[in-house]
């Protein structure tokens, strides 16, 4: 790790019961051109439906998660409609009783970077560039990830794709 010895009285693992985390995609930033609140609203909500459910927080409620003004949340959402990256859904039973809108990703964006809806509810992905971390050893694989193939779409001239999913932090080897 970075020519750095480890600590033997490191932990294990933090204890971050009662925290969430967002997961964030490199094609967000490097793709979509997202930054800032954007990039973390847009992860948000993707995540939510990446993982088959529905978004409806609200934006005083996705303001205060990340540490964000809700006028930050407010004006993310707006440039993330304009730009088309998200649309209003027709909102679920529980979003209708606490008066809540509900988003979901658009999905032409993503397909025009490579990902497509997977056999489930979620995405596939697979980057075709090569990258290294810093260490500079090559990106490491979740053993769990499905083998490559076209997700979803029958045109075999598509570049194959690799299941996405979220997976808890604790089955994340690669976690620190």
């Amino acid at each position: 790790m970075c020519g750095v010895e480890e600590n033997p009285e490191r932990p294990e693992d933090f204890n971050l019961e009662g925290h969430g985390f967002v997961l964030v995609w490199d094609f967000m930033g490097r793709d979509l051109g997202l930054k800032n609140a954007d990039l973390v609203v847009y992860a948000r909500i993707f995540g939510f439906e990446n993982s088959g459910k529905a978004f409806y927080e609200s934006k005083s409620g996705t303001a205060r998660f990340f540490g964000l003004s809700e006028r930050a949340v407010f004006d993310a959402v707006k440039r993330l409609k304009e730009k088309d990256l998200i649309m209003e859904a027709e909102p679920c039973a529980e979003a209708r009783r606490i008066g809540s809108k509900c988003y979901k990703v658009a999905v032409e964006p993503l397909q025009a970077i490579g990902i497509m809806r997977a056999d489930h509810e979620g995405f596939s992905y697979e980057d075709p560039s090569p990258h290294e971390d810093a260490s500079g050893a090559d990106s490491p694989v979740h053993e769990d990830a499905s083998p490559s193939r076209v997700g979803g779409h029958e045109d075999p001239s598509l570049p194959s794709m690799k299941e996405v999913h979220p997976i808890p932090k604790s089955k994340n080897k690669h976690f620190e």
